[in-house]
């Protein structure tokens, strides 16, 4: 089998489109993914859904560089593999096989078809999504290189997923701005109008997925992966968009944020992600849950790949996210028995919190909050590295905070009190 993603940007560019059908954007993906992961029996997709009865229903099943009965193969694999197993599968983001994720062998049918295990790559929430990989006749094997390429294209596709998913259920377009390939903004509605720092970004976007096209493409195609973003500061996912003349631009749609990953953690890392979000530092958390500082690194560290994050600066850019977004009003995280849960509200502009900033200090934390390092923001205002570290210093000064995330909490809960 094999899982070395040499051009992994075909297949999110498969992915990235919001007019074909669900069966055909299922099959162009299959197609492009049996370039890169495909087994002695060919590539398989298909959509899944969970159903109340406690049961996935198949449809739009696809198969690619291989025999269509294959399509029948893995509709009798699915049906024979208990629910609970077939949700450790599909809640696994990136790639995965049933080995690995269930523990268990494949049912006898499956066995009489030369299926002894299934590596594939998962996109969705668990709920509902698309699995795409490879029947194999022996139990696979997955390196970390490989599981770190499929887990971002994972993610990338989720995002589509999500924003097709969004548009079909408003029915209206989330179309906030449009730009050219060259990164200028020709138009701009909704939050982005109102928002230089979202323009800022987008802008720095559009010129990373061109750069990512370019030479990168084949000189390193994991790092131009990487430069293009699956969601630009949590909202928007940038889509290619051909006009009639053949002249490509690019268009920003608004995709809220995927909620659904903060409950894949663990009682300790929710508790441990509360505190965080509450402007804890993470030795004081050592010391109040009575954990060593290693102990707690680790558990936010995992925390983070969980939820897909870069940074604990990036966990302060989720929950204001969602916040921003108003998923809910409570966006309230169950950790177990004991656990208290991670509450996000629905609070004001945090702009009326920042008047005894100076207009460039106001600048810089709109950047922090969506998450931008002081390199990246010292690179977008065309400045030193050591002027934004000074100015974001007198910023933690005048508001009395010591951290990203202590000023990410100092904004949401002023903002939220004076709303109150």
């Amino acid at each position: 089998m094999g899982t070395r993603a040499s051009d992994p940007l075909a297949i999110v560019e498969a992915g990235y489109d919001l007019h074909v059908d669900d069966a055909e954007w299922v099959a162009r993906i299959t197609e492009a993914v049996s370039r890169e992961l495909v087994g002695p029996l060919g590539t398989v997709g298909y959509h899944f859904q969970r159903e109340r009865e406690l049961r996935y229903v198949l449809s739009a099943i696809s198969v690619a560089r291989g025999d269509a009965a294959l399509a029948l193969s893995t509709t009798k694999v699915v049906r024979g593999l208990p629910f609970d197993d077939l949700a450790r599968f599909y809640g696994r983001q990136g790639i995965t096989t049933t080995q690995e994720s269930c523990r268990v062998s494949l049912p006898l049918q499956a066995a009489d078809d030369g299926i002894v295990d299934f590596c594939g790559v998962v996109i969705g929430d668990g709920a509902t999504g698309v699995a795409i990989g490879a029947p194999l006749p022996d139990v696979a094997a997955l390196g970390t290189s490989a599981r770190r390429r499929w887990r971002s294209v994972s993610a990338h596709l989720s995002a589509v997923f999500r924003l097709r998913a969004g548009l079909l259920r408003r029915r209206t377009q989330s179309e906030e701005a449009l730009l050219t390939p060259g990164g200028r903004l020709l138009h701009a509605t909704g939050r982005v109008a109102g928002s230089r720092t979202a323009q800022c970004m987008l802008r720095e976007a559009a010129l990373s997925m061109e750069k990512a096209r370019g030479p990168l493409r084949r000189q390193d195609p994991h790092r131009a992966l990487d430069l293009w973003r699956e969601l630009v500061a949590g909202r928007w996912t940038i889509i290619d968009r051909f006009e009639s003349c053949g002249r490509r631009l690019l268009v920003a749609h608004e995709n809220a944020p995927e909620a659904a990953r903060l409950r894949e953690l663990s009682p300790p890392q929710h508790t441990i992600v509360r505190k965080l979000l509450d402007g804890r530092a993470a030795a004081g958390i050592a010391l109040e849950l009575g954990m060593t500082p290693s102990t707690v690194s680790q558990h936010i560290h995992y925390a983070l790949r969980k939820l897909r994050l870069r940074s604990v600066s990036e966990l302060a850019t989720l929950g204001k996210c969602l916040k921003c977004c108003q998923i809910a009003s409570r966006l309230e995280l169950q950790g177990g028995e004991g656990v208290e849960g991670v509450v996000i509200d629905a609070g004001a502009s945090p702009d009326a919190v920042l008047t005894r900033l100076t207009s460039a200090e106001r600048e810089i934390v709109g950047f922090v909050l969506d998450g931008l390092s002081t390199s990246e923001i010292a690179d977008l205002r065309r400045c030193a590295y050591r002027t934004v570290a000074n100015q974001l210093a007198s910023v933690y000064e005048k508001l009395g905070v010591n951290s990203r995330v202590e000023l990410g909490a100092y904004v949401a809960n002023h903002a939220a009190g004076r709303a109150r």
